[in-house]
């Protein structure tokens, strides 16, 4: 039986809601044929484990060279000397990623959707064009002294972030069982890990930050993470400083802004980015117009909005009814006065 669209989107609150109490209790809980039936809890990084993770970064990538690995470095100097990956493709992809921060840099800038939409394919295109010429570096590149202490320190990490007990006292694999484990074992285990974790993403922490039952008790905490989460700031998981941040990002944008979004995009994190971005970007070229009163000559930038330009914006006037620079121009002889931009606010 089909589900109805209420009814998906009931049931992605709810597991968002898991999400947010995992995120609230600092782990996430594991199952795991290598681990006994047990409850076992991963638990969530902070400030304090991302010191002992590099440092197991480092030990690992001294082991790699001395076992005799080359490093990124060295690698890429005998693919350029092979001719398999050379300055020039080096350049094309440096070029390439180069491309896409322009153009988000455009992009930020802008406040007409008919504008921003192009960038965004463009956008789209120029990562996708990345993601080739990075995996082909990679293919290319092997096993390398950074390649190695990334997965080996990653492994160790997992073997020391799950616990029998929600205190985090006692390590679920202790560290002569760990040594003693199979690569097979050890590959069912990291994969268990990542599908235990695989909704702790950026993703999910923006979307829980804009609903209700994040909100609801977000607003009464004052901009404060000692009354939210009842502890500093530094002994914060990453995970709940990510949320804390997101949650007064989006509580700052509808506390400024002097406009509603659509509700069509009130859940969605990255829509309503876009969305209170248009609308600044706009004002601030509206606020210039204002200093330069008489002086008209400067709006013309804005002839040619569509009124789906507008309403993108929160530009209505009336029953739901959108204004359109474009046709005020047009009636004005191409340019707007002070008085025209004012009208857009009542």
């Amino acid at each position: 039986m089909l589900m109805s669209e209420e009814q998906i989107k009931k049931a992605r609150e709810i597991d968002l809601k898991v999400v947010f109490g995992d995120i609230l209790n600092g782990y996430t809980e594991i199952s795991s044929d290598i681990l006994d039936e047990n409850p076992h809890y991963i638990k969530h990084l902070n400030i304090f484990d991302t010191v002992q993770t590099d440092k197991l970064y480092d030990r690992c990538y001294i082991k790699a060279k001395t076992m005799g690995l080359p490093t990124e470095e060295e690698q890429v100097k005998y693919l350029n000397k092979e001719e398999l990956w050379t300055s020039k493709n080096e350049a094309e992809l440096e070029d390439s990623r180069l491309f896409v921060s322009n153009l988000r840099m455009t992009k930020s800038k802008l406040f007409l959707k008919s504008q921003i939409n192009p960038i965004l394919k463009e956008i789209e295109s120029g990562e996708e064009k990345t993601r080739k010429l990075l995996q082909e570096k990679i293919n290319l590149m092997g096993y390398t002294a950074e390649s190695y202490a990334n997965k080996r320190s990653n492994e160790i990490y997992i073997q020391q972030a799950i616990f029998k007990d929600k205190a985090f006292k006692t390590l679920s694999i202790d560290e002569d069982k760990f040594n003693h484990i199979t690569d097979s074992q050890l590959k069912e285990l990291t994969t268990d890990y990542n599908d235990s974790t695989e909704f702790l993403t950026l993703d999910n922490i923006k979307k829980i930050s804009l609903l209700p039952f994040f909100c609801n008790y977000f607003y009464l905490c004052e901009d404060s993470p000692m009354i939210f989460y009842g502890k500093p700031v530094v002994d914060l998981s990453f995970f709940q400083a990510e949320l804390f941040a997101f949650g007064r990002y989006f509580k700052n944008l509808v506390q400024e802004s002097k406009a509603q979004p659509p509700e069509e995009i009130k859940n969605d994190p990255d829509k309503l980015m876009d969305f209170y971005e248009m609308r600044r970007n706009a004002e601030e070229v509206m606020e210039k117009l204002e200093k330069r009163t008489g002086e008209s000559a400067g709006a013309s930038s804005l002839v040619g909005a569509t009124s789906e330009d507008l309403e993108a914006m929160g530009y209505k006037k009336g029953a739901g009814k959108t204004l359109s620079l474009s046709d005020v121009a047009s009636k004005k002889g191409g340019n707007l006065d002070m008085k025209d931009f004012m009208d857009l606010h009542e």
